[in-house]
């Protein structure tokens, strides 16, 4: 059993592994798409059923489709249970589970696309950093689109504003 503040596996007596996700996403942060790689093909071999636990204020969205895949490509049973937040990127990993598990008390925020720049630009060089956002945006509409029963127009708009979701409104959309 991996053991970290943010990111650990377990598995029960039952043969569940249950990877708890509770941190920033990023290969530089507490989340990362390797570490879980890794622990997940340690999990194929003594679980058919794995549940991934997030509570996660997002981060790298690159890292987060890299974790959506392996938990999609995962030969078992795959839940993922929304524990208290899934914002941005880690919206991306909660799409991946065959079944998603939200209580009640539990939120889901949708979201552009956004960088953070640490040296100053000027007009050409944020034209070039917006023009990149676009197929990144495509990227993470087609994650939602794989389950979700909205248009790609109404989750543009829904991540252009930025909505926050309740359990009721995923379950109501198809998240």
């Amino acid at each position: 059993m991996t053991m970290s503040r943010f990111f650990n596996i377990t598995t029960s007596d039952d043969g569940t592994s249950t990877i708890f996700l509770y941190g920033d996403i990023g290969d530089y942060t507490e989340v990362q798409s390797g570490r879980i790689a890794q622990e997940l093909m340690e999990a194929e071999r003594v679980s058919r059923r794995i549940h991934v636990r997030i509570n996660s204020n997002g981060g790298n969205v690159f890292a987060a489709h890299a974790i959506a895949s392996q938990i999609k490509s995962y030969s078992g049973d795959t839940t993922v249970m929304i524990d208290g937040l899934a914002a941005s990127a880690a919206t991306i990993i909660a799409m991946a589970g065959k079944k998603i598990l939200m209580p009640v008390n539990a939120m889901m925020m949708i979201h552009d696309p956004m960088v953070c720049l640490a040296e100053p630009a000027n007009a050409e060089q944020l034209g070039k950093l917006i023009e990149m956002l676009k197929p990144v945006k495509a990227s993470i509409v087609a994650a939602y689109k794989e389950r979700c029963k909205l248009s790609e127009k109404e989750l543009e708009t829904m991540m252009k504003n930025s909505t926050w979701l309740t359990a009721e409104e995923c379950l109501a959309n198809g998240f």
